[in-house]
């Protein structure tokens, strides 16, 4: 994952998700080689510490929008929560501009 990218803003964020959630319940293979498949497209906080700490609040109360709501934050990402397709692991995460870059996506991001 690049921790280059600058944070979207939240409108940014949602329109993005908007636009990538069709890929949710498809499988790709990720930058290790291992066949994932993309359980949620998520906007989350930008920060890597509270963006873990979002997605594992997610999955454990299956509420995103209630979480996304008490975020106080101004600066958002957006991310694929994946897990193997053999379900050997658990939950992982993949920043949305990652993923483009990783399958060729040509997708105008916000700067």
């Amino acid at each position: 994952m690049n921790t280059n990218h600058l944070p979207f803003t939240q409108a940014a964020a949602e329109e993005i998700a908007d636009d990538f959630e069709d890929l949710t319940d498809t499988t790709f293979r990720n930058e290790d080689g291992v066949n994932c498949v993309v359980l949620h497209v998520w906007v989350t906080p930008f920060a890597p510490a509270e963006k873990a700490t979002f997605i594992t609040r997610c999955l454990e109360s299956a509420d995103h929008t209630a979480a996304l709501s008490e975020y106080t934050g101004t600066d958002f990402d957006v991310v694929l929560v994946t897990q193997e397709v053999s379900g050997a692991s658990v939950a992982a995460h993949m920043d949305i501009r990652s993923y483009a870059t990783l399958k060729g996506i040509h997708y105008r991001f916000p700067v």
